[in-house]
């Protein structure tokens, strides 16, 4: 496969990782939060609590297909979600050059899923970005949306006969915090935390919402299925549920967790409460550059009605007060 934003955070030189074989024997805990500037470990391994592991080797469906297949029939599972590598497919990130050995791969997952008589619900972007989109800017240039639209294209005519439900991105709102910190790829830095985040989110919003309008406008009639994208979320709840504050830190946390993805798709607005926090923290820090950009009428157009269902994770439950909540929202 093409390398993914993953591959270089890791294997970069100032980002080495290994898998030691006795890991799984001896794991190694570190406290939380560790950052050492200037050495090989990367934050992300305190993050996890352990040392020296990456994702080169996971799960390894790759090459555990029919192990997996025969392990989901055992369960009786009659669904089953994954995810397709975008720079398995296209290495480079568009379909000017295509991975026919990963292709290959993904069509036999599905047939066999299919023959199994279990459903595959499939998730075009889990975070794995080309590299060589990232050297654009990534999600945070507007350009993504035209390779976002051109992957999808490409799925859709490679695999769409088989499939009846897709998902365009998992769980956007990490995406989006990945471009404002060093914990995740592609370790943008925080000199951009509370800026890029609001531009990726803008762009993440109308790549699906022009995914979804190519499917329905190129392939639903023929193909049947239907477009989500899955987000996701904690239980929150009102540490104190007498206490205004505290339920207000609730309804605001939502809002920037889940709303500020949900909303655009249901009026083409970002939440009022999210506007306005963040005009109050320009305020109170002087910043006088934009760092949020509504959308346009027509951009509105385009994202009103572009979601039939939604997919969700749940993560942790968590019970707020106003201080914790601006730990949490800090933009």
């Amino acid at each position: 496969k093409g390398a993914s934003i993953w591959d270089y955070y890791f294997h970069t030189k100032n980002f080495v990782a290994s898998n030691p074989g006795d890991f799984f024997k001896k794991p190694q805990k570190k406290k939380f939060p560790i950052y050492h500037k200037g050495t090989d470990l990367h934050a992300l391994d305190a993050i996890r609590g352990y040392s020296f592991i990456n994702g080169d080797i996971a799960c390894d469906s790759y090459n555990k297909l029919d192990e997996d297949i025969d392990n989901l029939v055992e369960l009786g599972v009659n669904t089953y979600r994954f995810s397709i590598s975008w720079p398995r497919v296209l290495p480079n990130g568009d379909d000017r050059a295509i991975n026919y050995a990963g292709v290959e791969y993904y069509k036999k997952l599905i047939q066999k899923l299919k023959d199994n008589k279990i459903k595959p619900v499939v998730t075009m972007y889990h975070w794995d970005l080309p590299v060589s989109l990232q050297e654009l800017g990534g999600w945070a240039n507007p350009i993504i949306i035209e390779y976002f639209k051109n992957y999808a294209d490409f799925l859709f005519k490679t695999f769409g006969s088989q499939v009846e439900l897709w998902s365009t991105i998992n769980e956007p709102r990490f995406v989006a915090l990945a471009y404002g910190n060093e914990g995740m790829a592609p370790s943008v830095g925080e000199m951009f935390n509370g800026i890029s985040e609001y531009m990726v989110i803008r762009n993440l919003l109308l790549a699906h919402a022009a995914v979804y309008r190519l499917y329905k406008k190129k392939y639903a009639e023929s193909q049947t299925g239907e477009i989500s994208i899955c987000l996701d979320t904690a239980a929150y709840f009102p540490k104190n549920r007498k206490l205004a504050a505290d339920i207000k830190a609730v309804d605001k946390t939502y809002d920037f967790s889940l709303g500020i993805f949900t909303q655009p798709l249901v009026d083409g607005t970002f939440p009022k409460s999210i506007l306005e926090s963040i005009k109050k923290t320009d305020k109170y820090e002087n910043i006088s550059m934009k760092r949020i950009f509504e959308f346009t009428e027509e951009e509105k157009k385009d994202l009103i009605s572009n979601i039939k269902y939604f997919q969700t994770t749940m993560i942790i439950l968590t019970r707020l007060t106003i201080q914790f909540c601006y730990i949490i929202i800090n933009h």
